[in-house]
């Protein structure tokens, strides 16, 4: 304690003598203490001792604080899993119409273990279900404020919030949740209206899927990063119901719009889309005739196998390729004349997917393709045959 008042008195000494004088001041020194029994420097290695007992202390106060962080979360999860046993017998009582009380008996207060623990059990039964179970889970997150909770999350100041309500109320599949998730969607973060987007298609709800569609253009346009992908998937999660507001994009004059449409009509074939793919396959962006030519190769209905061979003769590869595929899984035998003229083809690709399609079609296609084998001149051509033979096992019944 001497020692640290001493330095002090010195040091105040030194930065008068240093204002006065506009000199260096000297180096602070304990001289002359009262007990005349310390005479130590304030030097570096001091501060730098200091310094490290400093961090340690921090450190230690850091892990101690990440610990017991560490405990109290256990201990919330033990008990978050002891009040799911305790409510799982009632929650099912419920769905299944035989808990004699009201409902709303189940109603907590926002964010307390037990109010988690009924939300886990209700979107938990939510995944699984259908019909009137899921309308009576619907009805029960409205009574129990589950929804009024989160549609008032959606207004907050914290992003995450926002966008974890926005997933909560995708979860709930209420229609009821539509109007303010379609706000949500212009929201000025980012990850808020990605989850957003999400949540509209996980809602089977005629509105949701139209907020959906008329969102393909901006996103395209004006906010590429609200993932394309999700935006896709979205949609395609609406099934049959999204196809007759997509069928009239496939004619929008952006080319990305005809093509990210083109793509999520591939992945949910109808044939209520038939004639319109037929036409798309005279599309002038290349990307949107390769995607047509895969989604009616989905559809596999007869009427395609013309307009698809005549893309066999396409300037462009990809969109080959995808004509060669779809014709063998729609797998007409008229397709079979075409698609021996593709095993030339100049990218092996083509060549490779025309011996696939040939071989799915049957047997009469199988003996154009050991003949092409036998009297081809083009190496590669030939090795890529022969190992699609080998691989059918054509091979093998050949030689027996």
């Amino acid at each position: 304690m001497i020692y640290w008042q001493a330095t002090f008195v010195k040091g105040i000494k030194g930065a008068c003598w240093y204002n006065s004088c506009n000199k260096t001041p000297p180096k602070i020194r304990l001289r002359d203490c009262e007990d005349h029994t310390m005479l130590w420097d304030v030097d570096s290695y001091t501060l730098f001792g200091l310094l490290i007992i400093l961090l340690l202390g921090v450190s230690v106060l850091a892990m101690v604080w990440v610990i017991v962080k560490r405990v109290i979360r256990q201990r919330k999860d033990r008990q978050l899993d002891l009040d799911c046993e305790w409510y799982q017998s009632t929650v099912v009582a419920i769905l299944e119409g035989k808990f004699w009380g009201d409902p709303s008996q189940l109603r907590k207060r926002p964010d307390t273990v037990e109010w988690k623990a009924i939300e886990r059990l209700l979107l938990q039964n939510m995944e699984a279900s259908s019909g009137e179970q899921q309308k009576r889970l619907i009805e029960m997150f409205q009574q129990l404020g589950y929804m009024e909770f989160y549609i008032r999350e959606l207004r907050t100041v914290a992003p995450w919030r926002r966008s974890h309500a926005a997933l909560r109320l995708g979860q709930m599949r209420s229609s009821k949740a539509t109007f303010f998730l379609t706000q949500a969607l212009g929201d000025p973060d980012q990850g808020v209206r990605q989850r957003a987007v999400q949540a509209l298609g996980m809602i089977r709800d005629p509105k949701a899927i139209r907020v959906l569609v008329e969102q393909i253009h901006q996103v395209i346009s004006t906010d590429p990063k609200i993932s394309r992908q999700l935006l896709k998937a979205s949609l395609i999660a609406q099934g049959q119901k999204a196809i007759p507001m997509l069928v009239p994009r496939l004619t929008d004059p952006h080319d990305d719009v005809r093509v990210l449409v083109a793509e999520i009509l591939a992945e949910i074939p109808n044939k209520t889309a038939l004639a319109s793919l037929i036409k798309s396959l005279n599309d002038p962006h290349p990307e949107v005739r390769a995607r047509a030519s895969c989604a009616l190769g989905r559809i596999r209905h007869p009427l395609a196998v013309k307009p698809l061979l005549e893309l066999l003769s396409d300037p462009f590869w990809y969109v080959r390729l995808q004509a060669a595929r779809s014709l063998g899984k729609i797998g007409s035998p008229r397709a079979v004349f075409g698609l021996c003229g593709s095993l030339g083809d100049s990218h092996w690709q083509v060549r490779m997917a025309a011996a696939h399609s040939l071989v799915a079609i049957g047997p009469l296609a199988k003996g154009a393709l050991t003949a092409y084998l036998l009297y081809t001149r083009d190496r590669y051509a030939g090795q890529q045959i022969a190992e699609v033979l080998q691989q059918s096992g054509l091979v093998n019944q050949c030689i027996d």
